[in-house]
């Protein structure tokens, strides 16, 4: 097993592998910042407590070991009203006693990064069903269904009404275009929305526009925005990444020419 020296720095890789299960994690015995998302550098490294992770979602964090001698770096889940320690690095002795210093930002990667998207193509997604979700009826390989007859068929989220991989794409553009895409969740349940192909970032709510990432957490009836440049030519899957979601209906694809 790895051990490390207190007040040694690490750089931590964080990644949610369940199929469903979206993670509360927060890290014991260092102190550090949080300096990309899903593979992608933030531009300035962030505070962090309690990191969320939808299923894949990824964080690197650059912490300085703060545990002593014979303790350990801890990685623990919260659950609910428990609590459970998931990853131990036991810590062996004392390393530098001199202060680190600031925690500088990782090199960015080449991607195309968004100021403006007041030009872009605004596609909407509409994402339905799931228990209580009060579906009525859906499109499922072409044929209008009734939500029982949607659930014979193993069939119970919709995106714009249509459950299953759809024939057309959400969107078809031309690479070099930027698109925009307004999700709205009408169910009561979290979606991990993932999109292959390129990264994105998100509109917030006062225009400015977040980090890259490819995984974003769109809660229960939560409406939220991403934005990219359509710069990687070829037919790209959008999904949710909670994989039951997925196969019961909630994906689709964008066209890139």
């Amino acid at each position: 097993m790895t051990e490390v020296l207190t007040n040694q720095r690490l750089r931590l890789r964080m990644v949610n592998v369940a199929t469903d299960r979206i993670m509360y994690v927060s890290v014991g015995g260092a102190n550090g910042k949080l300096v990309a998302y899903d593979g992608m550098p933030v531009a300035q490294p962030e505070d962090f407590e309690t990191l969320v992770f939808g299923p894949a979602q990824r964080a690197d964090l650059i912490v300085d070991v703060t545990a002593e001698s014979n303790e350990a770096v801890q990685i623990t889940l919260h659950e609910r009203d428990e609590s459970f320690v998931i990853a131990e690095i036991p810590v062996s002795g004392s390393g530098t006693s001199a202060n680190r210093g600031v925690i500088a930002a990782l090199p960015p990667n080449p991607a195309s990064f968004l100021e403006d998207v007041s030009d872009a193509l605004t596609v909407p997604l509409v994402m339905e069903g799931g228990a209580m979700g009060g579906l009525r009826q859906g499109t499922f390989n072409g044929q209008v269904m009734s939500a029982n007859e949607l659930v014979q068929e193993g069939q119970i989220w919709t995106f714009n009404g249509v459950a299953g991989l759809p024939e057309n794409p959400l969107a078809a553009v031309t690479r070099g275009d930027i698109v925009r895409i307004q999700m709205q969740n009408d169910t009561v349940f979290p979606h991990a929305m993932h999109l292959h192909g390129t990264h994105f970032q998100e509109v917030l709510p006062n225009g400015s526009l977040g980090p890259l990432r490819d995984t974003i957490l769109v809660d229960r009836i939560e409406t939220r925005e991403i934005a990219f440049v359509a710069d990687n030519p070829g037919d790209w899957l959008f999904h949710c990444h909670m994989l039951s979601h997925q196969a019961a209906g909630m994906k689709t694809w964008l066209s890139v020419a």
